[in-house]
């Protein structure tokens, strides 16, 4: 399989396409088959440097993403072959204050991001892709649901015109 590694962090030059062995999905993991990434603003800051925490050298970047389950493993139960998934940003986050260490290990800074053809994952850091959407949909329409949500909440709409788009 072929993935995107940052074999340093120098930008985007250090970028280099890598040929990889395919993984397999162990108890409770899914073998995914990404279909559409996001490139996100953080994406960005993390190769010009600007983002709090910096990447490790060697990773796969990019923290979201579309995919397909293509393979699963002993254990899973709620998630089949053929099924469209969407990344959780923090797969080990499961409610509460998010732990400091969680921070740190996201995708694409303290763990293998998405920009790669296929990507294992626990069942838990998965959520089925609503019917209807395609899978660029996904990625390029609710990735930027938090950022609008934070601009309604701050109160700079106030006396402005706000456009919702979305796809139906």
């Amino acid at each position: 399989m072929r993935s995107y590694r940052f074999d340093d962090l120098t930008g985007l030059a250090s970028l280099r396409l890598h040929e990889e062995d395919l993984p397999t999905p162990q108890r409770g993991e899914l073998l995914l088959r990404v279909l559409a990434v996001a490139l996100n603003y953080r994406d960005i800051a993390m190769l010009h440097g600007t983002y709090p925490r910096p990447p490790e050298k060697g990773l796969i970047p990019v923290s979201d993403a579309a995919a397909e389950v293509v393979a699963v493993g002993e254990g899973v139960e709620d998630v089949a072959v053929g099924d469209r998934v969407v990344g959780v940003f923090h797969p080990r986050w499961f409610g509460g204050a998010l732990p400091a260490a969680q921070a740190a290990r996201s995708y694409g800074v303290g763990r293998d991001g998405w920009l790669t053809e296929y990507k294992v994952v626990s069942q838990e850091a998965a959520v089925a892709l609503p019917r209807g959407l395609s899978a660029v949909d996904r990625v390029f329409g609710f990735d930027e649901a938090p950022a609008a949500f934070a601009h309604l909440e701050s109160g700079r709409h106030l006396g402005k015109i706000v456009i919702s788009v979305h796809p139906d």
